[in-house]
């Protein structure tokens, strides 16, 4: 059995289910906070709270949610990574332009446990701001 990380970018929830719907990502709703660090969701990373934000969802019949902002600059995505302790992730040279226009943003979960030859299927809920060109999953 592998495991790889998954990247979440700007999705509401997130499930990947086998075959025969059985979901192999935990808190794929984001709706558990980590017992050990209350500020973020169960089993995904550490968001900044500026450019990643777990946050209550805009939608009643969602309790939490990741919202990502990718029109923060990367200077003030960089500095908020700094005060949240992020060090994973470098950002070389940041400039005062959009994340968006250069590196966007993401959030990974924990190793998913996938086998190979194995058919899986990746569902998730996605929201963007009215008014904005908010797409998703383009080439």
């Amino acid at each position: 059995m592998r495991r790889i990380p998954l990247v979440l970018i700007g999705f509401v929830a997130l499930t990947i289910l086998t075959a025969h719907g059985q979901s192999v990502l935990p808190n794929g709703d984001f709706e558990q906070a980590d017992p050990t660090h209350p500020g973020k969701a169960a089993h995904w990373d550490l968001p900044d709270g500026l450019g990643v934000q777990w946050t209550d969802a805009l939608m009643a019949t969602h309790g939490k949610a990741i919202r990502m902002d990718t029109s923060v600059s990367e200077i003030a995505v960089v500095d908020s990574y700094t005060k949240a302790g992020l060090t994973q992730w470098v950002f070389p040279h940041p400039q005062g332009n959009a994340i968006a226009e250069t590196y966007g943003l993401s959030l990974y979960s924990e190793a998913v446990p996938l086998v190979p030859g194995k058919t899986y299927r990746v569902t998730f809920d996605y929201m963007a701001e009215k008014g904005t060109s908010g797409k998703c999953c383009e080439n």
